[in-house]
């Protein structure tokens, strides 16, 4: 039933007469909510920890985050928002959105999270290209997120087939899919 709903609000952001309407964070904030439950993650998070989303550099998001993201709870656990956390971090974090403010500093970023199961969503030139699993990128006046699937495979992730139906492929796995 959640999967129906998330799929539905992730349409729904798609739809011109939404997204004309809408400010562009407050579509990129449900679009995150929605990218954790069109991924699997390898290993469950331990029964005591929350699903953490991590913001790295100046927050884009303001209070829209937070009440996206309010009370929700993500394959099974309470969905935490943190920001501004060191590059140490990071590896605690399910899913990294790095603002355009650190883009800069996405090389190292990525190269930070080497072996570990991490979503990296960014939202610059290039991102996904060079080694990010999601980038967001302005299509015609709309939100669209671009996917590259040999990073989400290095990250041991899966990406469900309904999330890379609306996306836009940048990359493909070593498998060929």
């Amino acid at each position: 039933m959640w999967a129906a709903s998330a799929l539905g609000l992730l349409f729904a952001t798609l739809n011109p007469a939404v997204t004309d309407n809408r400010p562009e964070y407050q579509i990129k904030a449900a679009f995150l909510l929605n990218f954790t439950r069109f991924v699997d993650w390898p290993e469950p998070p331990d029964a005591s920890d929350s699903f953490t989303l991590c913001v790295v550099g100046r927050d884009p998001f303001g209070a829209t985050l937070d009440e996206v993201a309010g009370g929700q709870v993500v394959h099974g656990r309470p969905l935490l928002i943190r920001r501004n956390i060191g590059l140490a971090e990071l590896r605690s974090c399910r899913v990294v959105f790095l603002a355009s403010s650190e883009m800069y500093r996405s090389k190292e970023v990525i190269e930070s999270l080497t072996d570990c199961s991490v979503l990296t969503v960014g939202e610059a030139r290039d991102f996904a290209v060079h080694g990010g699993v999601i980038n967001f990128v302005m299509q015609d006046g709309k939100v669209r997120f671009q996917v590259n699937l040999a990073a989400a495979a290095r990250a041991h992730l899966k990406v469900n087939f309904r999330l890379l139906q609306l996306a836009i492929i940048v990359a493909r796995g070593p498998d060929g899919q």
